[in-house]
């Protein structure tokens, strides 16, 4: 085997190590992100909190950057699929001239 050979395997290696970092990377950012801001969140709390009188300031409570947070609490108090719950704050319009 010549050092070529030896080397474009651990090339190989190298490349492929590099592509699983990317996607995980890519991965974590995708889940990462913030699916709205504080401003647009007061307007769907508002919207919620309509909806759903019995959620407390503390169940509707959102830190930028923690929406992860707040749909595991939003999913235990309305018995609802994490899924569920994004589809439903994803339908909710932040204008407040809108209907729900």
């Amino acid at each position: 085997m010549t050092f070529n050979e030896k080397n474009s395997g651990s090339t190989n290696k190298n490349e492929q190590n590099t592509e699983t970092t990317n996607q995980q990377n890519t991965e974590t950012t995708q889940t990462n992100q913030t699916p709205f801001t504080t401003q647009e969140w007061e307007g769907k709390r508002t919207k919620l909190q309509e909806l759903y009188p019995d959620l407390s300031d503390e169940d509707l409570r959102y830190e930028e950057g923690k929406h992860h947070e707040l749909y595991n609490r939003l999913q235990t108090r309305l018995g609802k699929t994490k899924d569920e719950v994004k589809s439903l704050i994803g339908g909710l319009s932040t204008d407040p001239n809108k209907n729900i």
